[in-house]
């Protein structure tokens, strides 16, 4: 019988963070591709856009105008998914597989940068440090108010993945409930916290207690010879999670220390925070033929 082969076999992964199994069938990367495949974006947008209710200067729907920004801008979402308290009461659900809970928070939204042509992967990494302390703001204010329970900064980038306007921006969901990922994820963080000890040289989470993303950290970066890893810096590493489910899916860690949030960053760490979203985002753009003009393959190396 031949020894087993992950580059080869299928084979189940197990992903700790979900406490679930990924299906891996490596062989099946053999197979020809007739399917669809998308074209390069060859749009060529201007600096300035009179029509993007994103750009300095001009109008909102709801009939607002923006101020003339030079770096970031953030406004209530004119569209938010979410609305402010008071909510309205839990109704009694007809039948039990019919039930529906209320839910209350807020939505915004953070313009990167006023040029309404550049991406993330465009701007230096100084403009992304002014992004990353936005977002800390954000994180600051929303989690301080009544009930929010959860705050998820995120960024759809292109049409496919729904972005309704190609101005660079992204946007923060502050919610009355933790969404059931995250949910899985922080449980699962707590049982792996109290049910395992930290490993030499590690990050120690809280009171000295292992922290599963801290030990999978240490794990990639100094004890395995895969190559995992894409980039790191002195406190990051952007890695292919060993459980990756999507294409091109990455996880950016903190690997030094243990960081409970986004607002525990010092300023180093914000400044090379910014510099791996500059070099992961560099990458992606390339990979998917999109004009880069910020960094390039070398400076991975």
């Amino acid at each position: 019988m031949a020894d087993f082969d992950p580059s080869t076999h299928p084979h189940r992964r197990y992903n700790p963070l979900l406490d679930e199994y990924i299906l891996v069938s490596p062989h099946r990367t053999k197979r020809p591709w007739l399917g669809q495949v998308e074209p390069p974006q060859t749009t060529t947008l201007p600096a300035y856009d009179e029509k993007c209710y994103l750009c300095p200067g001009n109008t909102r729907s709801n009939g607002e105008r923006n101020p003339q920004f030079k770096d970031t801008y953030i406004f209530d979402n004119d569209f938010a998914a979410l609305l402010p308290l008071p909510q309205p009461e839990t109704p009694k659900p007809p039948h039990p597989l019919l039930t529906t809970q209320p839910v209350h928070g807020a939505c915004d939204v953070l313009v990167f940068h006023p040029r309404h042509n550049l991406t993330l992967a465009q701007l230096s990494v100084e403009e992304i440090e002014k992004i990353v302390h936005a977002w800390i703001e954000i994180y600051n204010r929303r989690g301080r108010q009544e009930g929010i329970k959860y705050v998820q900064i995120f960024e759809n980038k292109g049409s496919m993945m729904g972005c309704s306007n190609p101005h660079p921006h992204g946007q923060t969901w502050s919610t009355s409930a933790v969404p059931t990922i995250p949910s899985k994820e922080l449980a699962a963080l707590r049982h792996y916290s109290l049910q395992n000890e930290p490993s030499a040289g590690a990050p120690r989470g809280p009171e000295g207690r292992a922290c599963m993303l801290c030990e999978y950290a240490h794990v990639e970066v100094h004890t395995t010879e895969e190559d995992r890893v894409v980039v790191k810096n002195e406190h990051w590493v952007a890695l292919v999670p060993w459980w990756a489910t999507w294409p091109f899916e990455l996880l950016v860690l903190p690997y030094v220390r243990h960081i409970p949030s986004i607002a525990d960053l010092t300023n180093d760490e914000i400044a090379s925070f910014a510099d791996i979203l500059s070099s992961v985002t560099v990458v992606y753009d390339n990979l998917f033929s999109l004009l880069v003009f910020a960094n390039s393959w070398s400076d991975l190396s």
